[in-house]
């Protein structure tokens, strides 16, 4: 509430201020309008009267009001920071979120230190489901009060919700750590494990809720599901048994639990006890009829016990409560198969597929039935369809397997030779893929897309004239074939031919413009060339394709640092990571980019978790060197070089950076074995020669000095220092 401070002339106008005021303090909104109304009919213009006439307003949810007077507050005064903030809660009631935005936005410019704004802001981000700006807002925040615990919690919920499971687990951590006793942040935390996939912490993490409060039912019962999705993971094994005691514990706090039953009933399935899992859907059934899982699961149980009727029944009970449940529909059609129903199997197999393409199991469901049914036709489409999705979900093994039997039934199938072809290349058996991909050149010589796959599968193999050519073979069948075009550019760049390569994956981007990976790639043929702006505006418009194209913003990070803006550097490394955190390079490259900008601390951060990620990248162990020797930590230097060393021995660079910084230690023997191993790999690196020059010059060897000086200025003549060097040495020579 503001303080009174303008009314001191009028002696009513203060007094119904102050009962106002007092009105307020007893939640007595309407005296409170009333007492505020009646002091701004006394003194009309008063901002302090508006303000708090608009918090009795929001008091009583009256939002149109209360915006009306802080509105007329701000014209009044316009620079009054909690009257717009007050103005942004309005809104945010009203969920007028854009309006609140710009609100809280104002209050901020007014006061950039005020943390409740900011995550006030967060908060209408939060709300209009624009993550990175709820993320930025809750940063500031945080920024401003580090132990804002609220802030702290909002935070992991906005990364929670962007799908940056990381982050969110390490926002809602940073929270427990501040608050060890904060439910809602353990409770999300549990759903970001869980998201992520990595269920032995959730199940820490929903134990220590059920810690908290034991009685929490919604707790056990997650708890059961992690303890069942552990076998999700590869090489983890599912705890049914810890599941089904944590369902049940679920149960016992709440028996209406429907999920705990279905749960339970799904553990006692996995467990091979069919009858457990039917008691237990059949009760969730009973809680609920109409959940379409407990009768799907119902289903599953029947179908694994070879009950196909009540499976079906159980199926058409589902597909009736949720007529696009394609599981459902798959399920009946595998119980239609198993009954010898062939066209009831087909007629479901085809509504599922109609549902979700991508659903790998109908597919297979389908090709059997048309199989069984005798229909080869169909079912050799059945599995050219099986092979293509499983081609699309990267499960390599399952697409060789749908395809080779779609060739089985029809070895004249060019097309399931192809996608075969994919799955070889998807593998890395490069040679099978340009077996196959033969077989359906020969079947069909115009095929342009075999053409192309065969060029992937050469190019993979490091034979470039034969990718060049299955390329140039595809191309010349069909000229608007975008992808060969662009496989074409690739190939040039990697053969060194930047020209061509920017001459084909223009020609690919003036068919396709949308496909985001070429612009990449033309991105990569100008920044080898030099030209980082051309390779800027191809990287941005790769991202602008796909904003989450993590190495088009990595290679973005490389153009901005060769153009030498490292802060834009730095920002679109940053957001590469983001996307995609376990990239090394992303991370080296992050590194560079701040080692450019003078700031060795964040360099050597993003060098060690480059290295942490890939223990044996070499250039991350020689830049990290290099940042420790800037700092003036040689010994943490010599380190970093030798560990790279150890890698790569044949890395020229650790061995030059190892001499300099024995140079800086003064260890002028240890100094020149580095430069002459670097030497020995690169016989042409004209500064190790140079430096090798300066260490036997500084022991007084000025003979080898000389003669290192002399192969600096033969490998680079022009160069005024080694030339200088090389003048110095002659002297002292003739002095001596």
């Amino acid at each position: 509430m503001a303080i009174w401070d303008k009314f001191t002339a009028s002696g009513k106008a203060r007094a119904a201020y102050e009962q106002g005021v007092a009105c307020y303090d007893n939640k007595d909104w309407d005296g409170a309008i009333e007492a505020f109304r009646k002091s701004l009919q006394i003194i009309p213009n008063s901002a302090d009267a508006y303000d708090s006439l608009g918090l009795a307003y929001l008091g009583k949810d009256d939002y149109d009001s209360a915006i009306e007077a802080y509105s007329k507050s701000i014209q009044i005064n316009p620079n009054n920071m909690a009257t717009h903030n007050n103005l942004g809660v309005a809104y945010l009631d009203k969920e007028d979120y854009g309006n609140a935005i710009a609100a809280f936005s104002k209050a901020i410019q007014i006061d950039p230190n005020n943390a409740a704004t900011h995550a006030r802001l967060g908060d209408a981000y939060e709300r209009k489901g624009y993550w990175d700006g709820a993320i930025k807002a809750f940063g500031n925040a945080i920024q401003i009060a580090p132990k804002n615990v609220a802030a702290q919690a909002r935070l992991g919920f906005a990364y929670l919700n962007k799908g940056d499971w990381d982050s969110a687990i390490g926002a809602f951590n940073k929270a427990i750590q501040m608050d060890p006793n904060n439910a809602a942040a353990h409770n999300n935390l549990c759903v970001a494990y869980s998201r992520k996939g990595d269920w032995d912490s959730a199940i820490k993490a929903y134990n220590r809720v059920i810690q908290m409060d034991p009685n929490d039912a919604e707790a056990h019962y997650n708890l059961g599901v992690a303890y069942g999705r552990k076998g999700d993971c590869g090489g983890a094994i599912a705890d049914y048994d810890s599941a089904i005691a944590a369902c049940n514990r679920a149960i016992q706090i709440d028996p209406n639990h429907a999920l705990a039953h279905i749960t339970l009933g799904v553990a006692y399935g996995s467990k091979g006890d069919y009858d457990g899992e039917i008691e237990a859907c059949n009760r969730a059934i009973q809680i609920d009829p109409n959940l379409a899982d407990a009768h799907l699961n119902l289903g599953d149980a029947y179908n694994s016990k070879g009950d196909w009727d009540s499976a079906i029944a159980a199926c058409n009970r589902a597909i009736q409560i949720d007529p696009n449940f394609a599981i459902a529909h798959n399920n009946l059609g595998w119980a239609y198969l198993n009954k010898g129903d062939y066209d009831s199997a087909i007629a479901a197999c085809n509504k599922a597929v109609q549902i979700d393409p991508n659903l790998v199991r109908t597919h297979g469901n389908l090709a059997e039935a048309y199989l069984s049914k005798g229909d080869y036709g169909k079912a050799v489409e059945a599995y050219f369809s099986l092979g293509a999705t499983c081609l699309g979900k990267g499960d390599y093994d399952s697409a060789i397997g749908a395809c080779n039997k779609a060739v089985q039934i029809d070895p004249n199938n060019a097309g399931a030779y192809f996608n075969l072809g994919a799955a070889y290349n998807g593998k890395g058996d490069h040679d099978s893929a340009i077996e196959v991909c033969n077989k359906a050149i020969q079947i069909d010589p115009n095929l342009a897309i075999a053409h192309n796959e065969q060029g992937v599968a050469y190019e993979r193999k490091g034979d470039y004239a034969g990718a060049l050519e299955a390329y140039g073979k595809a191309i010349h069948i069909d000229p608007d074939l975008a992808i060969a075009h662009s496989n074409l550019g690739g190939a040039y760049k990697r053969q060194g031919d930047l020209d061509s390569a920017i001459e084909a994956c223009s020609r690919a981007i003036q068919i396709d413009p949308n496909y985001a990976a070429t612009h990449n790639d033309l991105g990569l043929a100008y920044r080898e060339k030099g030209d980082y702006g051309r390779a800027i505006t191809a990287f941005n418009r790769a991202i602008q394709i796909d904003p989450n194209y993590a190495a088009a913003h990595n290679n973005l990070g490389v153009a901005y640092g060769g153009k030498g803006d490292y802060d834009r550097a730095v920002e679109a490394c940053s957001r590469s990571i983001q996307i995609d955190p376990n990239d090394s390079e992303a991370h080296y490259n992050l590194g560079l980019a701040y080692a450019l900008k003078g700031d060795n601390d964040r360099a050597i951060a993003a060098y060690n978790l480059s290295i942490q990620i890939d223990p044996n990248y070499a250039a991350a162990h020689n830049n990290l060197g290099v940042a420790y020797r800037e700092k003036g930590d040689l010994d943490s230097a010599i380190e970093a070089y030798n560990r790279a060393i150890q890698i790569n021995p044949n890395l020229a660079n650790a061995h030059y950076s190892l001499g300099s910084a024995y140079i800086d230690k003064s260890d002028l023997d240890s100094a020149i074995a580095a430069y002459g191993r670097t030497i020995q790999i690169d016989p042409n690196y004209a500064d190790a020669h140079n430096n090798l020059g300066l260490a036997y010059y500084s022991k007084g060897d000025v003979d080898s000095a000389i003669k290192a000086f002399s192969r600096a200025v033969q490998i680079a003549p022009n160069h005024a220092g080694y030339r200088n060097n090389l003048r110095l040495a002659y002297q002292r020579k003739g002095g001596s």
